[in-house]
């Protein structure tokens, strides 16, 4: 498995956490948190906020997240009906 899925390639400006002229969506890398868990590592300093992404950035991600070979089937069925 590469380690660049180049199945959805972001430019920079899509979004502020987006600063290099080019990114990959890093769906190997999936994992599932609570809100439990979320909140643990806002509250140890481990959580960095952006703003939201756009409507168009998420379908982008959502697009990619159906198509890609590296996302674990146990998430894929969470994108069945977008």
């Amino acid at each position: 498995m590469t380690r660049y899925d180049r199945t959805c390639v972001l430019a920079q400006g899509e979004h502020s956490f987006l600063t290099e002229p080019f990114s990959y969506a890093y769906y190997a890398k999936a994992e599932a948190l609570t809100q439990k868990d979320l909140d643990e590592l806002d509250s140890r300093g481990l959580l960095i906020r952006y703003e939201n992404a756009t409507p168009e950035l998420i379908t982008k991600l959502q697009e990619g997240a159906k198509k890609t070979p590296q996302l674990q089937k146990v998430f894929k069925k969470y994108f069945e009906d977008f």
